[in-house]
């Protein structure tokens, strides 16, 4: 529950600090993300797929959390002469193109942990 409280508050709080017109719309994305993780898991019906969608569900929502994030960061600090200049700044590029290749082996790594565990998830806490 502490997960998604404080990944709820991560999403909410994009609103308040981002000056880009496209981190309004991931957050968006990222609490619609974040309510069908935590609901996804639960539909039966889906049976063994459920868990693979509520692993990429949640996933995403770290990784469009920090989209806005490292953005608004490089973009801001230092005050006066922020490392990237702007939203084409290679810089800023290079560390989004970064967390793409950590989120695609981060998902992999996820996924065939899944797979090798079968339908085994009792030690995985709900």
């Amino acid at each position: 529950m502490a997960w998604f409280i404080f990944m709820a508050i991560g999403g909410l709080t994009v609103f308040l600090i981002a000056k880009q017109p496209v981190s309004i719309g991931i957050a968006v994305v990222t609490l619609v993300l974040l309510v069908a993780g935590y609901t996804v898991g639960r539909v039966s019906a889906l049976g063994r797929a459920a868990r693979y969608l509520e692993t990429i569900f949640l996933s995403l929502t770290v990784f469009l959390l920090l989209v806005p994030t490292v953005n608004e960061t490089l973009t801001r600090v230092p005050n006066g002469n922020p490392i990237a200049k702007g939203p084409d700044s290679p810089i800023l590029l290079g560390a989004l193109g970064t967390l793409i290749v950590l989120l695609v082996v981060g998902l992999t790594a996820q996924i065939l942990h899944l797979r090798r565990s079968g339908n085994n998830f009792s030690a995985v806490p709900r």
